[in-house]
């Protein structure tokens, strides 16, 4: 089976401008936003022993801007919303603003952005499975910066990525 990742609730507006709902923008001045996550959810993977999800924007300049990082979504739990965003189960990491809570795109330039919404099943081996409960790699895993430095980090403890799915949704200012 599919992770079949699924973002409700109208993120995008379809039209041309490829706007999304400002309920789901950074709360700024200029894009007048409620920074309230989306409801996203997907099909369970019965090998999985933990999920992770992250959105970012490749665009930002610089560097990608990470607007959120959940490393550890436990495997009983097939939905992110901003009701259950604070459950204790759920490990998360912090984005680039180094908050561990979601921001809203906020893109500053009149360009197309590229926000990336990326979800995984792992499925881990004794070892790496027991390294998860230890705080060093705990600490570590909370600061990649990336869905690429996430998965090096991953592999590289012992996970098996089962499977990724990623939607892409763009945003102009």
């Amino acid at each position: 089976m599919s992770l079949n990742l699924n973002i409700i609730n109208n993120f995008t507006i379809k039209n041309k401008e490829n706007k999304i709902n400002p309920i789901y923008l950074c709360d700024s001045n200029k894009h007048k936003g409620q920074n309230q996550l989306p409801f996203i959810q997907w099909n369970k993977i019965h090998e999985a022993d933990f999920y992770s999800f992250i959105i970012e924007d490749p665009d930002a300049p610089k560097q990608t801007f990470v607007h959120l990082y959940l490393p550890i979504i436990p495997k009983d739990i097939h939905e992110i919303s901003q009701s259950n965003l604070n459950n204790k189960s759920i490990i998360k990491g912090f984005n680039s603003q180094n908050e561990q809570a979601y921001l809203g795109p906020c893109n500053p330039f009149p360009e197309i952005h590229h926000y990336h919404f990326i979800l995984y099943a792992f499925k881990g081996n004794a070892s790496s499975s027991k390294q998860l409960t230890q705080l060093e790699p705990i600490k570590e895993l909370l600061k990649t910066k990336n869905h690429s430095e996430f998965e090096t980090f991953m592999i590289n403890k012992g996970f098996t990525i089962l499977q990724k799915n990623e939607k892409i949704f763009n945003y102009k200012l």
